[in-house]
């Protein structure tokens, strides 16, 4: 009670919304009431009257709450309908979750489970990241979606402009030389040990690099699907550019060994993969974040009722 405009209303939602444990809080100004999801593990009705009250008006509990508990998650990583599937799965085989349902398009993770099982929020947040992905709860606003997708584009951002800077001159050692006959000895120049020349074990080095911090990503999304029985495109980007990094280090390790060994390196493949799929994450997170930026702001035009 004591509600008179939609500035009370705002007001109300907003005190709700700040208590721990709180996922959703919606109020409605004819009815004179406020509908409130909530973490019977983190927050307890008292609170929440207590809340309301503090705020300046006041409250009755009108129904007990016999609904399973509920979370709207923000999940950060999925990138194609394999990931929905994975993370569904994931979450679905923990105990005490009833029901999950992921939305790529909105990044977020509806999740219906049982309180008395001892499951929370946390918990919850915990299995996504053990799924591969990036979660945390859900505010209600749409500028919390936009800032999620612009901080994964920030990180795929870092991550392509390493991949460039470092497979831009693993590819000049490797493909140069054969373009241009007379740079034909630059590779086979300054051999270590063996025939192993040193340009290998340059490229070999920033190739490994490349393939730690860029290619680390999805190394662990790869390792979390499988772990979960399904395979995406992770999986893909990990089994092409091992292979060509793998066999290129042990060509290197046969060439160390063998006075004339007459193979080759594929070091700029793996680096280049990893770059142009990089490019695309980073392109594909910044599009998400435009567009949740012209929805919040399309949204932010609606009349306040």
């Amino acid at each position: 009670g004591g509600m008179s405009c939609a500035s009370c209303v705002a007001a109300l939602e907003g005190s709700v919304n700040r208590l721990p444990g709180v996922s959703s809080c919606s109020v409605s100004l004819l009815g004179e009431e406020a509908v409130v999801e909530f973490d019977p593990a983190a927050c307890v009705v008292a609170d929440i009257q207590e809340a309301i009250e503090d705020a300046g008006f006041e409250a009755t509990l009108r129904v007990q709450a016999s609904e399973p508990g509920s979370v709207v998650l923000e999940v950060g990583g999925m990138s194609c309908a394999s990931c929905v599937a994975s993370l569904e799965g994931a979450l679905r085989a923990v105990p005490g979750v009833m029901a999950a349902e992921v939305n790529l398009a909105t990044a977020q993770a509806r999740i219906k489970y049982d309180p008395s099982s001892g499951l929370g929020p946390r918990g919850l947040i915990a299995a996504v990241e053990d799924a591969g992905f990036e979660g945390r709860l859900w505010r209600g606003a749409i500028t919390d979606t936009g800032a999620l997708h612009r901080a994964e584009a920030s990180k795929w951002w870092r991550r392509l402009l390493a991949a460039v800077l470092l497979t831009t001159p693993v590819f000049c050692l490797s493909m140069l030389p054969m373009i241009i006959p007379a740079l034909m000895w630059i590779e086979h120049a300054y051999i270590l040990v063996g025939s192993l020349p040193a340009a290998w074990v340059v490229m070999g080095v920033m190739a490994g690099v490349v393939q730690v911090y860029v290619g680390g990503a999805f190394y662990r999304s790869a390792w979390s699907s499988v772990k979960h029985g399904s395979a995406n495109m992770s999986v893909l980007v990990v089994l092409g550019t091992t292979a060509a990094y793998g066999y290129s280090l042990i060509s290197m390790a046969l060439a160390a060994a063998a006075p004339h060994y007459e193979g080759a390196v594929y070091f700029e493949a793996s680096c280049l993969i990893l770059t142009f799929v990089c490019a695309g994450k980073w392109m594909e997170a910044a599009a998400k974040a435009r567009t949740s930026d012209v929805v919040g702001s399309l949204l932010s035009l609606a009349p306040k009722t």
